[in-house]
């Protein structure tokens, strides 16, 4: 009998679900307005496994919709603006950019069609649904495309460098229970000796100089997802999100890069089961003096999480298990998501990195959700309370409060995080917790402490203003002594004279004060303009930031 592909398999199966369970980018304003109605007591505590799926979003608007007398006004336009974007999800019309009679419009395909996609893109006409350069809707299938285009010029200390790029997206649905989405980038920014700081979008990514000196690196997002009522199961290639704090989590952070994994996602009455198994890069993979055989060691990551609702969905508890492995083939006990990773690695000889991270988040009082996290990578009970090395934790917690400033939507957030020196690193290129030498978690790394505060305020449902101020005190390695602030360094080069004198903060501290203001407006339907302001303070020595930037949406 011929073997059955998956994709088979699943296409046998039937639904009532919409298959619209593609991904909404991290960086997509929907996110602080969903945490903005959960705080105000307008949803339930939602669940902290990211990215949230356009269907996961669409529910969420629905159940806003039924409260929407207790937004302000400029929440309404937010929420409206939100609604129409997920037209799809949410009702049987058309794309409001398809006559009645078409189901496809895309370039050249008519004179009249050109002329309304370059009509729509131009338009400031509120509560209109994105339009899209290629859009086709028949009943269940869907295909849009889209082309964005952007144009940034920065600055450090009067030293300037341009920044541009493209991005490619094709996304839809084959039926009601299959969608994909592809989301390709390029980018390409001037070389300055001084101004040689990575952009957000390039850390972790490969890059290379041009012969006209110019830095130039690309990426992918992508996913291929089955969807029913209550689960859904992909492969996916995408920044991925867990923890309940709002940015910089102790768990899995966006801060580095995307990397590959097979996905399952189970939802039953607020109670949220996650999944993950995926592919990630060694420490030396981007050292290129390194030899071949050593860049090209293998690495995994094996991450489950449940949470749970409790009082009438207003507090909700998080347990998450993850673990790294390498040096070998894929273990079939870290592929089955219902299981016991602790127990599976020490069956495996206790040859692999393995944390546990608890986290609660709490919506008692409305317009207040108050929040928590306490990260385990390992410790031992007869050395609490003393300073014992390998007492391996951080804690993090913090509040948002969400108010109105003279009618206008107004959210302030406070955050606090400590981690342990060595927290996150191990003995071995495969097994400390990165991607490409970065942290899957807190992207500072162990031997640190952290403040943030941040307020967001929004003057209309096209313009947010945000100012944010952030202190952060790391110990930092020299080229003879490490003291645990690196996970891409092993921990076996530690100094063992340390071993029961490691305190929370190690070596000599670096102590970095960081202001940063930004603005961003959509002048136009998909049309952005951004400014950035950033004033850095490590010592004596403080740095300037400027960025302005232009971005289109086609």
């Amino acid at each position: 009998m011929k073997r059955l592909t998956l994709v088979t398999l699943l296409l046998l199966f039937s639904s009532l679900s919409i298959g619209s369970s593609i991904p909404v980018d991290l960086s997509d304003p929907v996110y602080s307005f969903i945490s903005r109605m959960e705080t105000g007591g307008i949803i339930d505590c939602t669940n902290s496994s990211l990215p949230f799926s356009r269907d996961q979003i669409a529910d969420f608007l629905v159940h806003i919709e039924k409260k929407i007398d207790l937004l302000c006004r400029v929440d309404k336009e937010r929420f409206y603006e939100f609604y129409v974007n997920y037209r799809y999800e949410i009702s049987n019309d058309n794309h409001g950019d398809l006559n009645s009679s078409e189901d496809l419009l895309a370039p050249f395909f008519s004179e009249s069609g050109s002329i309304r996609i370059l009509t729509n893109h131009l338009s400031r006409e509120k509560n209109r649904e994105e339009s899209h350069l290629f859009t086709y809707e028949d009943n269940d299938f869907f295909l849009w495309g889209d082309v964005g285009l952007g144009l940034h010029k920065q600055s450090k200390n009067g030293h300037s460098r341009g920044l541009l790029f493209d991005q490619y997206r094709v996304r839809g649905s084959l039926g009601k229970n299959l969608s994909y989405n592809v989301k390709f980038f390029r980018y390409s920014r001037e070389y300055n000796s001084k101004y040689t700081e990575l952009t957000k979008e390039e850390i972790g990514n490969w890059s290379m100089t041009q012969p006209e000196s110019n830095i130039t690196f690309d990426n992918v997002h992508s996913s291929f997802v089955y969807n029913k009522k209550h689960f859904r199961i992909g492969m996916y290639h995408q920044p991925i999100k867990w923890g309940v704090n709002s940015r910089d989590n102790l768990i899995l952070s966006d801060y580095g890069a995307a990397f590959p994994y097979f996905g399952f996602d189970y939802n039953y009455k607020g109670i949220n089961f996650s999944f993950i198994h995926g592919s990630l890069l060694n420490d030396s993979t981007s050292v290129r003096s390194a030899d071949f055989e050593v860049r090209n060691r293998e690495k995994y990551i094996a991450a489950h999480r449940l949470e749970i609702p409790l009082l009438s969905h207003k507090i909700r508890l998080g347990i998450t298990e993850m673990l790294i492995y390498g040096d070998r083939n894929p273990e079939a006990g870290y592929m089955m998501p219902m299981n016991f990773f602790w127990s599976i690695e020490h069956t495996l000889m206790d040859r692999d990195n393995s944390l546990l991270a608890f986290d609660i988040k709490i919506n008692l009082i409305r317009n207040l959700r108050l929040y928590g996290t306490f990260l385990l990578d390992e410790l031992r009970f007869g050395e609490l309370g003393n300073d014992w090395w390998a007492n391996k934790h951080g804690l993090q917690g913090g509040f948002q409060y969400s108010s109105q400033l003279a009618g206008f939507p107004l959210d302030f957030i406070v955050e606090y995080t400590q981690v342990r020196p060595w927290t996150y690193s191990h003995k071995f290129l495969t097994t400390n917790y990165t991607n490409n030498g970065i942290s899957l978690g807190f992207p500072y790394g162990g031997n640190s402490q952290y403040f943030l505060f941040r307020n967001e305020l929004w003057l209309s449902s096209r313009m947010k203003i945000f100012t944010q101020y952030t202190y952060l005190k790391h110990g930092y390695d020299d080229m003879e002594n490490f003291w645990g602030g690196n996970p891409a360094i092993m921990y076996t080069k530690r100094d063992q004279q340390f071993d029961n004198s490691t305190k929370w903060l190690m070596g000599t501290i670096n102590n970095i004060k960081t202001i940063d203001i930004n603005l961003d407006y959509e002048f136009m339907n998909d049309c952005f303009v951004v400014f950035h302001l950033l004033q850095q303070t490590n010592h004596n020595e403080t740095n300037y930031f400027f960025d302005i930037g232009l971005k289109l949406d086609l």
